[in-house]
Order: structure tokens, then C-alpha cells, then sequence
């Protein structure tokens, strides 16, 4: 059997036996199954092995040997791989005098490394040889960050047992910066996956404790130390995690310059790791612990600029808004710590977060924004909404939104209680006149009414206090309170912020007119009620007409054309049933091309969405086909989201405007010519001249990337019916399938010509 075979054998013999170990905890048969591999792969030849080119597969099955028995405790086993498998190793590591090369050693095997000095210190066979080496781990530490086949708590068990012996193999900035990279390289075993049978932090905390009494560092390096012990007991369930983002602002506060020049790049790098695994909750503490470190990271212009990642890096809205932290959420927008691009990421998140903490007016100018970037979602039209009625007092603005939302999600309970409560206090503002006025004559007495006038003779006031009316009234104290609280509950008076008491409009009006009567007035004024309404509703309507604008810049572009306006009834009213008559006279198309020639229609456009495909809008879409149909009237139905943008909607217009106007090309009936005339068809990219083969090729390799391209077989031009055809391996269907409308996008706007792009899976 050949090397590699063997190889591949013994791997999969204990890959197996790993398995079974793990399923029934069988140590003994386990322990049975490595010995047995190990004498197994003893009799290879090594040398062979890495002429074939197999010492890294061998290397790594020779690590998971030693880690899997030390994992078992079974120490002497573990030891016995390097003497049978990999004979003269540690030797030459340990009697290598070139520290280059001995640094060289540890960066290609520090697991191995690592582990054998593990196995000496549990077998009690540390020597003065395998301290100084030890000392050069230390030193290069930094350079092997991972080892993923070393027992990380037994070696850093090691370190806190043999640190008298290994600490004057080292000078004082070595050490401070090994306890640095100590925390870097346990950070993610010990906080997002913790260790088995982790046990240290008793150990951890005595050493920390005994350790700073000594004053051999760096005040500043015994928290480093500090924050080995910390990450452990939080391993181990001992601490809670705010202690280390707790640890991290007092780190912060008292970190010197020289301390923060030479180690910047490694505590940045702690710190960001540690907030990326925090999930702070919405409470006061989680706040004010991120609140403090954003303070004491701008505290100095140097701590700017070494930590000012460490809460961008941080920040996870998605992950706070789902924990409820708005309060994180709105002070990191309002401190100035989001980008842009972040910001317009999460805007709807944001915007939340600031009505939650009642910054209302930074929250609707966010949902503002929102909205009219086309990003109309019901929560978002919802949520503004609620603030234009609850705060704002805006009840008609409020309904407009919360009848928008309501038409992308008509189905929602929530929108459709809100409009209809909405719609309950507009009728009752609108019946609030009449109300107060009733209220007024009905309901008030001779004290109340005195009240009103004594309002009205204070109204040059600045401000209308409760000590100002009693001062000039018979009613004083808590008789007075009372009389004004039943004024303001029959709707009479308000007390406003700055002016004070002040009658409510209508009553204003009827005290004005009895307390200083003239000899003849008129009053005309307008109707409150707003019966009227803009003509567009959304603004994807709007951006629609303003495309269609463009593309037909000589002719008249009309919206919510009546069918009966552009289609003559009494023609087409003995080829159609009376049902669809009567839908006629009610139904209009979303837009007309109008020739201003000859004023008649040429083109029409229907905007779909989602709601076409259900009732009454799906047999709705239907009766208006079958009428354009018998009419003799294009019409071209564009369905699109609003998460597209104006030049992708635009483009989609165009194809759809090409292929009508290359269906009817070659048609000689009358209607097709006069259509034909009045549109330029290269406004929509009808041309003469095809691209050449390198041209496509060329953008497709530009397009998808090498990947796709070494899976493409042929890219094959049409030249009869400017079809390309584009052929390619199935193995990459899914991912080029997620990217198609894209890519066609794409084509066509650089070669308008093309009629159509076809994909062939081979």
C-alpha cells in the first residue's frame, strides 16, 4: 500500500475512533485505538513522507494524536508520540542555540511545542533546559496566535506554576507584552466557545493578587494579568460579562501614552473582540458602561486615535435593536459614531430607537427620509404616523401615512385599528365646533361663563395665570381650580405652555361677539375638511411619470386615465360583455403616451405589484386586459418594488418598450405604422449594429468574475434576432441564478440592441 494511503488509513481509523469515543465515552477503547495508530504510523518512514510531500497531512494527524491524549489525560501516551513518531523533534528544538531559527521552529509547529511542555509539567518533568525554552515561547509568543490543536488551560496553568523560573529568562517589556497577547489568544476559546473542564480562576486570581505586589511591571501590565484572570472566571461562570467591559473603561482611563504607542494595536484588537461578544441589554447599566467607554476612548486626542474603532468595530444594531438596547442605539447616532452607510442601513431601526427615548422630531425627519427614498415599508409609514398624530396633533398627515401603510400590508390588524381610530378623532376634531359651542350654551353656568370673559379681558397678557384670573374674579383658590377643570373637560379653555389659559377658537368668537358687539358683521370662511387629494399617491408613481417623462419627451404623458376617456365606448361596447362595460366605466390605466399631433393614445402603462395576485385586484388585471385587448390600445404592464432604484426601473421600462416595438415591426396595418412613427426606437436601444464576440465576452468576463467565466462553455450572438445565448455549467447555476436580473441589467444597458439574454445549463 502506498505512503499516502497508509496515511489516509490511520486518519480515518481515528477520526472513527474519535467518534465513538465521543458517542459513548468509551476512554479505555479510545486510549486502545491512538496507541495502535501510533505504533501503526512508527513504521513509516519519515523521511519518505516528506519526499512525497506529505509532512504537512502527517504533521497534523501527529498533533491530533497528542491533543486527543492529552484530552483524555493520558500524559505518557501523549509523550510517546514524539518519541516514536516524530524522534529527535523537541531535542532539536531544545538544544537549537540560533534564536532566528529556534523562532522559526515555533512558528511552524507551536501547537506541538506548546503541548510537549504541557506534558512535561503534568508528568513533573520540568528541567532547567525546558525553562529557557519555555522563556523563548514566551518571547515570540505573538507570532502563534490560534494553535488549534493546543489545551490552552493546561498550558496557561503551566505559565502561572513556572513563573518564578520562567520570568528572569525574560526582560520586563517581553513579559508585559507576552501578558497582552495572552488575552488576545484566549479571548474566543474562553468566551465564545469555554474550554472543558475549565478550572483556573482560583489559580488565575491568586497569582494576579501575589503577582502585583511585586511591582517587577508596568502598573499598567498588571492589568493585562488582571484581564487573563477576569476572562477566565467569566469562562467559568464566576464573573459576569459587563466585567470585562467594565475592566476595559477603567483600562482605558488610566492608560498611559508610552503604554498605549507600543501595545495599541493589540488592546484595540482585546477590546474590540470583547464588545463584538457582548450582548448589552436595554437597561441603564449596558448604557452607561458603552457610554463610558466612548468617553474615555475621546478623552485624548492619542486614545482617539488608537481606539476610535473599538465601538465602530462593535456596534451591531441589528443585534441591539433585537435586545431592545434603543437607548445604545440612539446615543451612538446622536454622538456621530454611524457612518452614512450605516445609518441608512438601519435607518428604520434608528428611527424607532429616537421615538423610544422621545427625540420625536430626529425620529420622524429619519422616517421622512426613509419614505421618500422609496423604502416605504409599513413600519415605517406605520411608526411616522403615529408620531404626526400623538405628538404632532397632525391628524390628516397622520391618515395619509397610515392609509399608505395599510395598502403595502392590508392585512395588518395593527394599521387597519389605527386608521380607524385615526379616521374617529379627525370626525371628532371636526366636530369639535360644533361641540364646544353647544357645550357653551348647554352646559355652562353664569360662574363658568364669567370665567370665559374674564379670559378674554386678560387676552394682552403675555401669559394667563390661574393667580392672574383670581386677582379679578369672585371665585379664589380650589374653588377656581375646579371651575377651570370643568371648563378645559367641556373643551372650552386650554392652557397653553407659554400663554397661559387661553377660549378655545369658538368660544373666543362668542365671547368676542357678546363682550364687544357690532352693529353688523360677515364671516365667510373656508371649510376645514380637506377633500381633496394630490394625484399622485406614492412616490414610485411619481418616479414613474418622471421616466416615462424622459423616454417620451415629444408626446403628453397622462396619469389615471379613465378607460372611457381614451377608448371608444360606443365602438367597443357590442365586443364585450356587460360586465366588463361596467368595469370600464369605472377602472382607469395608471398612465397614456398621447401623440400631439393627433392626440390620440399610443401606448399605455400599468403599474402591478404583489396585490395583483390576489381578489378582487388579480380578476380585476384581467378584465382590463381583455378590454386593452379588444380595444386595439397597447398596454404594457411594469411590476417592480421600490427597493429598485430610478435607473434600474427606467431600464426595465425601456426592454419592455423594445420588444413591443420589435413585435410590431414588421407589421403594415395602419395602427402599427402610425405607433412606429411617432416613437424613436433608439431612444430604447434599437440599433443596427450588434456588439462583436470579444465585446461580449469581454463584459462578461467583467460582469461575473473569473470563477463563473472558467464554468462558461460558449457565449453565442444571434445576429437574425439579437438573442445571446450564454451557456454555462450547471455546478454554478444557484449562484449565477441570484445574480441573473443583475447581469441581464447590465447587458442591456451597455448593448441596447440585444433583444434577449437565455441561460443554458450544461
Amino acid at each position: 500500500m502506498q505512503t499516502k494511503q497508509l496515511l489516509d488509513k490511520y486518519k480515518n481509523e481515528f477520526e472513527l475512533g474519535l467518534h465513538e469515543y465521543i458517542a459513548n465515552d468509551e476512554q479505555k477503547q479510545f486510549k486502545s485505538t491512538i496507541s495502535n495508530i501510533i505504533d501503526n504510523i512508527a513504521k513509516i518512514d519519515i523521511s519518505k513522507l516528506f519526499k512525497e510531500e506529505l509532512g504537512n497531512p502527517y504533521i497534523e494527524l501527529v498533533e491530533m494524536l497528542v491533543y486527543h491524549s492529552i484530552k483524555i489525560n493520558e500524559f505518557n501516551l501523549a509523550d510517546s508520540v514524539y518519541d516514536k513518531l516524530l524522534p529527535g523533534f523537541i531535542n532539536a528544538f531544545l538544544n537549537e542555540k540560533d534564536i532566528k531559527k529556534k523562532e522559526v521552529q515555533l512558528i511552524h509547529y507551536p501547537s506541538l511545542i506548546m503541548n510537549f511542555f504541557t506534558i512535561q509539567h503534568h508528568l513533573n518533568r520540568i528541567t532547567d533546559k525546558h525553562v529557557t525554552s519555555l522563556a523563548t515561547v514566551i518571547k515570540f509568543f505573538k507570532h502563534y496566535n490560534g494553535c488549534f490543536y493546543t489545551i490552552k488551560p493546561l498550558f496557561i496553568e503551566l505559565l502561572f506554576d513556572k513563573h518564578n523560573e520562567w520570568k528572569d529568562e525574560v526582560d520586563i517589556h517581553e513579559e508585559e507584552n507576552f501578558w497582552i497577547e495572552l488575552n488576545d489568544w484566549m479571548i474566543q476559546d474562553f468566551l465564545n466557545a469555554t474550554p472543558d473542564n475549565l478550572s483556573l480562576y482560583t489559580k488565575a486570581k491568586n497569582f494576579y493578587i501575589t503577582y502585583k505586589k511585586s511591582n517587577r511591571l508596568d502598573p499598567l501590565a498588571y492589568r493585562a494579568v488582571e484581564y487573563v484572570t477576569l476572562i477566565i472566571g467569566v469562562a467559568e461562570d464566576r464573573l459576569k460579562y459587563s466585567t470585562l467591559v467594565d475592566k476595559a473603561a477603567i483600562f482605558l482611563k488610566y492608560i498611559k501614552q508610552p503604554f498605549c504607542e507600543r501595545y495599541k494595536g493589540e488592546l484595540s484588537n482585546i477590546f474590540s473582540q470583547i464588545l463584538e461578544l457582548w450582548t448589552p441589554s436595554n437597561d441603564f447599566d449596558s448604557f452607561k458602561r458603552l457610554s463610558r467607554l466612548i468617553d474615555e476612548i475621546n478623552s485624548t486626542s492619542y486614545k482617539q486615535e488608537a481606539f476610535k474603532n473599538i465601538i465602530i468595530n462593535a456596534m451591531d444594531i441589528t443585534k441591539w435593536y433585537k435586545s431592545k438596547a434603543y437607548k445604545l442605539i440612539a446615543n451612538v447616532y446622536l454622538k456621530g459614531l454611524l457612518t452614512e452607510k450605516e445609518v441608512g442601513r438601519h435607518q428604520l431601526e434608528i428611527a424607532y430607537s429616537l421615538s423610544e427615548i422621545n427625540e420625536q422630531v430626529k425620529a420622524k425627519q429619519l422616517y421622512e427620509e426613509l419614505i421618500s427614498s422609496g423604502k416605504d415599508t409599513p413600519a415605517a409609514l406605520n411608526n411616522v404616523a403615529l408620531i404626526y398624530r400623538d405628538i404632532d396633533n397632525n391628524l390628516d398627515k397622520a391618515l395619509e401615512y397610515f392609509e399608505r401603510a395599510l395598502g403595502l400590508a392590508p392585512d395588518l390588524d395593527l394599521i387597519q385599528t389605527n386608521v380607524k381610530e385615526t379616521l374617529e378623532m379627525i370626525k371628532k376634531e371636526k366636530e369639535k365646533p360644533k361641540r364646544q359651542i353647544e357645550n357653551y350654551f348647554k352646559k355652562t353656568d353664569k360662574k363658568l361663563k364669567s370665567i370665559c370673559f374674564t379670559i378674554y379681558k386678560l387676552e394682552d397678557l403675555e401669559r394667563i395665570s390661574t393667580e392672574d384670573i383670581e386677582n379679578v374674579s369672585s371665585l379664589k383658590g380650589s374653588y377656581l381650580k375646579k371651575h377651570l377643570l370643568q371648563l378645559q373637560n367641556l373643551e372650552l379653555i386650554y392652557q397653553d405652555e407659554d400663554k397661559g389659559w387661553r377660549l378655545e377658537t369658538p368660544i373666543y368668537e362668542n365671547v368676542a361677539s357678546y363682550v364687544d358687539p357690532k352693529l353688523e358683521r360677515q364671516i365667510i370662511r373656508n371649510n376645514q375638511a380637506v377633500m381633496y387629494r394630490p394625484i399622485f399617491y406614492h412616490e414610485s408613481e411619481i418616479n414613474l411619470y418622471r421616466i416615462l417623462m424622459e423616454l417620451f419627451p415629444q408626446h403628453f404623458v397622462f396619469p389615471n386615465m379613465d378607460l372611457k376617456t381614451i377608448i371608444q365606448v360606443e365602438k367597443i361596447r357590442n365586443h364585450i360583455d356587460k360586465d366588463l362595460m361596467e368595469y370600464l366605466f369605472k377602472a382607469h390605466v395608471d398612465f397614456a403616451i398621447i401623440d400631439t399631433t393627433t392626440y390620440f393614445p399610443i401606448l399605455t402603462f400599468e403599474r402591478d405589484s404583489e396585490y395583483q395576485d390576489i381578489e378582487p385586484q388579480k380578476s380585476n388585471a384581467l378584465k382590463k386586459n381583455t378590454i386593452f385587448e379588444t380595444s386595439g390600445l397597447p398596454l404594457i404592464r411594469i411590476r417592480y418594488n421600490s427597493a429598485m432604484d430610478y435607473e434600474r426601473v427606467k431600464e426595465e421600462i425601456k426592454q419592455a418598450t423594445k420588444e413591443y416595438i420589435l413585435q410590431i415591426a414588421g407589421n403594415t396595418d395602419m395602427e402599427s405604422r402610425r405607433i412606429l412613427e411617432s416613437i424613436d426606437p433608439k431612444r430604447f436601444g434599437i440599433v443596427d449594429e450588434p456588439p462583436t464576440d470579444e465585446e461580449l465576452k469581454e463584459t462578461w468576463e467583467h460582469l461575473v468574475g473569473e470563477a463563473i467565466v472558467s464554468h462558461t462553455k460558449s457565449l453565442i450572438l444571434e445576429h437574425d434576432s439579437n438573442v445571446l445565448r450564454i451557456t454555462v455549467d450547471t455546478t454554478v447555476k444557484q449562484v449565477l441564478e441570484l445574480g441573473s436580473d443583475g447581469i441581464k441589467s447590465k447587458f442591456y444597458q451597455k448593448y441596447p440592441q440585444l433583444n434577449s439574454i437565455v441561460f443554458i445549463w450544461s
